[in-house]
C-alpha cells in the first residue's frame, strides 16, 4: 500500500517548515523549554471525531441556533464546552486540532470500499466542523489537515515527534483506533458513549485488551474488523477470540505463518480460509506515523491568543454564556472549568457617583425631567425580599450612568462616602411614584420587590419597559443582560462574581467598595438604556407594540405587588402533616420489603427495575442508558401485577408529598414577614 514519501519536506518539531526543495537535512527535534515544574505537555485533538460526537451527543436536544441567521451551532457549542474543560483538567502547555482531509486517502486508493457504508454528511455538521475551525483559530490553535491521510495518521506522526523530542502527549479522540498510539510519552483521552471519559495509558490499554501491548491492538482488530470504517475481519473471530490467539502468536503476521498450530480446527480453517483479508485489514488499520505534516511545536503553545479575536468569534455564534470561561492566559487554564470571574471589556459608561446633597437634587431634577428612566437596585443578597438596598443605578441618556450609594458596609475599601438610605429614598420616592416619567430596566421585578422594602409600593410605579420580557417577545433565548449586551450590543459586561467572588470566597455586594460597584451597576443601567433602544425596534418590527405597552408592561408591578405581599401557611399544621407523611411512608417501605420478602433500595430506580423485571419477571418496558424504565406511566401499568408495584408507586407519592411541601415549605420562610414570597 503505497504512501507518499518522506524525507527532508518533513518540517522538524520546533522549526518552522523547510523548502521542499534544497532544504538542508532535518536536524534533531530541540526539546522546548519549560521549568522542570511545569514540563510540557502537548493536548492533541482528533477534530473530526470529537465535533461529530459534540452534533450527535446534542441531536435529541432542541437546535441551539444564531438569531440573525437560523445557523444551527449546536456541535460547536457542545465542543467548545468540551475543550474548555480539556484545558482545565489537563493544562497542557501546547494545543494543536487535526481534521481529515477532504476528499480520499491512501486507504480508499487500497481498498475501494474503505468506509463505504458510511452516510453522508449533513451539511449542518459539516458547517459545524468551519465553525470549530473558527473558534480553535481564534484561540491561536494550529489547525492541521494533511491531503491524503487521516486525522488518526497526522495524529500519530505529531504524538512520535513530540515523544522523540521529550514532550509528553494527550491525544483526545472518540476513536479507539488510537489506543494503539499509546506509549510511555503518549496517552489517550477516549470519549464513549453518553459523554464517559477515560485516560488509557500503557497498564489500562493492557487491561482492555487481556493484556496485549497498545501496538497489538492492530492486530485484533485485523482479525475482528472494523464496520465503522467497513473493514472485513475473519467472520466467526469476536474480540475475545482474537484477543487469545494475538496473545498465543504475538501478532497476524505470526499467527498466519504458523496457522496449522490454531486451536479449534474451527478458527484454524477460518484464519486460513480468510489470511489475505487479514493482511489487508492489518495495513488498512495501522496508523501512518510517518504522515507528513507541518506541525510546529513553538506555533502550539497555548495562551498567546488575542481575547478580541475570541469574543468577535464568539459574538457572532451567540455564545455569551461561555465568555467568562475563556482563559485571561497560559496560566489561566482552570478559569474554564466553570464560570469564574473574566475581566470585562465593558460599555465605555461615565459613571457619576452621588454622595452629597447638592448631587441628589442635581440629580433628582434630572431624572424628573426625562420621559424614561432606567434603574437598577443593587442588594447585598440574591433574595430581593431577604436582602437590604446597597445602591441604585440610574440612566437617561446612553453613555452616562449615576450610581447612588445607601448601603456600603465598608466605606475604608474604596474610598468615598455615602449618603443615608433614608435621605435618598425621600428624595428619590416622588420620581419613582411620578406616573409622567415610565421606568425601565432589566428585570424589574428584583429591583422593584427591593424598593418595595423601602417604601415605594410596586404599583405605584409605572414601568414603561423591562428588557428581560423585551427579550423574551422578540425570541432571545438567553435572556440574562450580560448575554444580551453581547450578543445583541457586542458588549462584554463584568459578571457579578467578577466583584464578589464565587464559592466559598464569595462576598456580599455591600462590602464591594463603591468605585466598583458604581462602575459595575452604571454600566448596567447604561446597557439597559441601549437595550431598550435596541428592542424597541424588534417589537415594532414583530407588531407587538401594543401588547407590550398595553398588557406585558402594566402586569410587573401587579406580579411584584403580590410576590411582596407572600402567602400565610400554618407551619403547625404542616408539622403534624410532616410527622403522619414519615409514617405512612415507613409503613409502605416495610410492606414493600415484605411483598418480596428481602429489602431492597426502594429509593433507587436501578434497583428497582432489577427487582421488577429480572427477578420478578414482570413485563419490562424501555430501556434508559442506565437500566429499566421504572417511571410512574410503566409501574401504574404493572399495579396489578405484584403487590410489591403499588407499595413503590405509594413511597413515592408519599416521599414526594414530604420533600415538596412538608420538608420544604417551613424553610422557605421569610424570617422577616413570616409568610412565603416567589
Amino acid at each position: 500500500m503505497a504512501r507518499k514519501a518522506q524525507g527532508a519536506e518533513h518540517p522538524t518539531l520546533f522549526d518552522a517548515p523547510a523548502a521542499p526543495a534544497q532544504a538542508a537535512p532535518a536536524k534533531k527535534p530541540r526539546a522546548p523549554k519549560a521549568k522542570a515544574a511545569d514540563a510540557p505537555l502537548l493536548m492533541l485533538m482528533d477534530g473530526h471525531a470529537m465535533v461529530y460526537r459534540a452534533w450527535f451527543a446534542m441531536a435529541d436536544a432542541q437546535p441551539l441556533t444564531i438569531r440573525a441567521t437560523g445557523e444551527d451551532v449546536r456541535g460547536v457549542y457542545t465542543f467548545t464546552n468540551t475543550f474548555f474543560k480539556m484545558l482545565a483538567d489537563l493544562k497542557p502547555t501546547h494545543v494543536a486540532i487535526v481534521f481529515d482531509p477532504p476528499g480520499p486517502t491512501f486507504r480508499h486508493e487500497a481498498y475501494a470500499e474503505y468506509k463505504a457504508n458510511r452516510a453522508p454528511t449533513p451539511p449542518a455538521l459539516s458547517q459545524n466542523v468551519v465553525r470549530v475551525k473558527q473558534v480553535m483559530t481564534a484561540f491561536g490553535v494550529p489547525v492541521l489537515e494533511t491531503p491524503g491521510y487521516e486525522a488518526d495518521d497526522v495524529l500519530g506522526a505529531v504524538a512520535k515527534l513530540a515523544a522523540e523530542a521529550g514532550v509528553d502527549t494527550i491525544i483526545a479522540t472518540g476513536d479507539t483506533d488510537t489506543l494503539q498510539l499509546v506509549a510511555p510519552r503518549v496517552r489517550v483521552l477516549l470519549t464513549t458513549g453518553y459523554g464517559n471519559t477515560k485516560i488509557y495509558d500503557e497498564e489500562a490499554v493492557r487491561e482492555r485488551y487481556g493484556g496485549l501491548e497498545p501496538d497489538q491492538q492492530r492486530d485484533v482488530k485485523a482479525l475482528t474488523g472494523d464496520t465503522s470504517d467497513n473493514i472485513r475481519g475473519v467472520p466467526g473471530i469476536g474480540v475475545k477470540t482474537a484477543i487469545k490467539l494475538i496473545d498465543q502468536f504475538g501478532s497476524v503476521e505470526d499467527l498466519l505463518r504458523r496457522v496449522d498450530e490454531v486451536t479449534p480446527p474451527r478458527i484454524q480453517g477460518l484464519v486460513r480460509d480468510h489470511a489475505e483479508t487479514v493482511r489487508q485489514a492489518k495495513e488498512l488499520v495501522t496508523i501512518a506515523t510517518d504522515a507528513p505534516n507541518d506541525f510546529v511545536m513553538d506555533d502550539a503553545r497555548f495562551g498567546g491568543f488575542e481575547r478580541e479575536s475570541v469574543l468577535a468569534v464568539f459574538s457572532e455564534l451567540e455564545f455569551s454564556s461561555l465568555v467568562p470561561r475563556i482563559p485571561t492566559g497560559p496560566d489561566d487554564l482552570a478559569s474554564a472549568a466553570h464560570q469564574a470571574p473574566a475581566p470585562g471589556s465593558a460599555a465605555a459608561t461615565d459613571v457619576q457617583v452621588i454622595d452629597t446633597p447638592a448631587a441628589l437634587e442635581s440629580l433628582v431634577k434630572r431624572l424628573s425631567a426625562a420621559r424614561t428612566v432606567v434603574f437598577e437596585a443593587e442588594a447585598s443578597t440574591p433574595r430581593a425580599m431577604e436582602a437590604s438596598l446597597v445602591g441604585l443605578a440610574f440612566a437617561v441618556e446612553p453613555g452616562h450612568a449615576y450610581y447612588v450609594p445607601v448601603g456600603h458596609a465598608a466605606l475604608e475599601l474604596g474610598g468615598g462616602g455615602q449618603l443615608p438610605a433614608e435621605t435618598v429614598m425621600d428624595a428619590l420616592g416622588p420620581v419613582l411614584r411620578d406616573d409622567k416619567v415610565a421606568k425601565a430596566g432589566h428585570n424589574l421585578n428584583f429591583s422593584m420587590t427591593l424598593l418595595a422594602n423601602h417604601g415605594i409600593r410596586p404599583t405605584s410605579v409605572r414601568v414603561g419597559f423591562d428588557s428581560m420580557i423585551a427579550a423574551h417577545l422578540v425570541g432571545e433565548k438567553a435572556l440574562g443582560l450580560k448575554p444580551l449586551a453581547f450578543n445583541r450590543l457586542n458588549v462584554e459586561l463584568t459578571p457579578l462574581s467578577g466583584l464578589v467572588g464565587t464559592g466559598r470566597k464569595q462576598t456580599a455586594f455591600d462590602v464591594v467598595p463603591i468605585a466598583d460597584a458604581a462602575a459595575y451597576a452604571g454600566a448596567n443601567a447604561d446597557i439597559a438604556l441601549r437595550l431598550m433602544t435596541d428592542l424597541e425596534a424588534n417589537i415594532e418590527r414583530d407588531g407587538l407594540t401594543a401588547f407590550n405597552r398595553d398588557h406585558a408592561m402594566p402586569l410587573v408591578p401587579v406580579l411584584v405587588q403580590m410576590q411582596v405581599h407572600g402567602i400565610a401557611i400554618d407551619t403547625g399544621v404542616l408539622a403534624e402533616l410532616d410527622e403522619e407523611l414519615t409514617v405512612r411512608i415507613e409503613e409502605e417501605e416495610r410492606a414493600a420489603y415484605e411483598a418480596v420478602a428481602h429489602d431492597f433500595a426502594i429509593s433507587s430506580p436501578a434497583q428497582v427495575g432489577e427487582l421488577l423485571f429480572k427477578e420478578l419477571k414482570l413485563p419490562a418496558g424501555r430501556r434508559t442508558q442506565t437500566g429499566y424504565s421504572t417511571d410512574a406511566s410503566i409501574l401504574e401499568g404493572l399495579r396489578e401485577a405484584h403487590p410489591v408495584v403499588g407499595h413503590v408507586l405509594n413511597y413515592r407519592e408519599l416521599s414526594k408529598l414530604k420533600s415538596t411541601y412538608t420538608d420544604t415549605l417551613p424553610l422557605e420562610v421569610n424570617p422577616r414577614t413570616h409568610r412565603i414570597h416567589t
